[in-house]
């Protein structure tokens, strides 16, 4: 029988990245279609606002926490003026294979004490344009964090039970998976892999199927292509640095790679990708 895991031990194995958080007038003019391998969270000041996806749309409420996680396409349109508060971040701790089959949809969250505190601390500051400092980006990540248990209460308990037990054996590849991350500009050899995790080259690859649901070449290509593309939309680095910085050959074996899998070449991305 599998053993059962409470939120507050995956929440305790979870941990974000926050790459913006900020504050826009919306009008009429507001759309999408929208598709990014980040996660939103978004707040408006009044209602109107739409999102929406093949499977379900929204009315965003006013004051109402929604979370969009990675790589859920989605559409919005906005109606009247609305300050639209958001914060970008990825979710560092689980694979993208795991994220789209369990993280599928928008999520329009209940009203939580815990949460509608956070936010109200929170809103006024970033409607105000007010710096961000290390106050705001700690208060930030603690309403990001109480949002995403909101968002595990919303999973069925085999999606929580998936979760958990991939952030529980994700544990024997933690050296691998950390030595991906430092290392994506250089190439990354499976034997390498092997001695850090101390197995075999054969067997660190089966241990990473099994744990991470993707072979580790297929692994490290993703995150180069996510880390890409995140830096294509929040620095103004080249994209000739961006591919050097990720581990491709050149720009142009970079935009293959980037293509067949983001579905744009890397400089199409950068204009056309909203970031809101």
């Amino acid at each position: 029988m599998p053993q059962a895991f409470s939120e507050v031990t995956v929440l305790e194995s979870l941990h974000i990245r926050l790459f913006t958080t900020h504050c826009i007038r919306l009008g009429p003019g507001w759309k999408g279609p929208f598709n990014n391998n980040f996660w939103r969270l978004y707040v408006n000041s009044r209602g109107g606002a739409q999102i929406w996806t093949r499977e379900v749309k929204l009315n965003m409420l006013p004051g109402r926490v929604y979370i969009i996680p990675a790589w859920v396409q989605f559409e919005g349109r906005g109606v009247p003026t609305i300050d639209h508060c958001y914060a970008h971040f990825e979710l560092m701790s689980l694979p993208a294979t795991v994220i789209r089959a369990v993280f599928n949809q928008m999520y329009q969250l209940r009203r939580d004490p815990q949460l509608d505190e956070l936010v109200a601390a929170w809103m006024p500051r970033m409607i105000a344009d007010e710096p961000v400092t290390l106050d705001v980006l700690l208060r930030t990540k603690a309403m990001i964090y109480v949002a995403l248990a909101g968002v595990l209460r919303e999973l069925s308990s085999d999606a929580r039970e998936r979760c958990a037990q991939h952030l529980i054996g994700r544990q024997t590849m933690t050296a691998a998976l950390e030595y991906i991350e430092a290392h994506l500009a250089e190439p990354i050899d499976n034997t390498v892999l092997g001695r850090v995790c101390h197995v075999s080259r054969d067997h660190l690859i089966r241990l990473f199927r099994q744990q991470i649901g993707q072979t580790p070449a297929q692994f490290i290509l993703e995150r180069r292509v996510s880390k890409a593309a995140q830096q294509l939309i929040f620095s103004t680095d080249s994209i000739e640095q961006i591919a050097d910085r990720h581990g491709f050959l050149d720009r142009f074996h970079f935009s293959r790679m980037f293509k067949a899998r983001m579905g744009t070449p890397p400089a199409t991305y950068r204009k056309t990708a909203p970031r809101y």
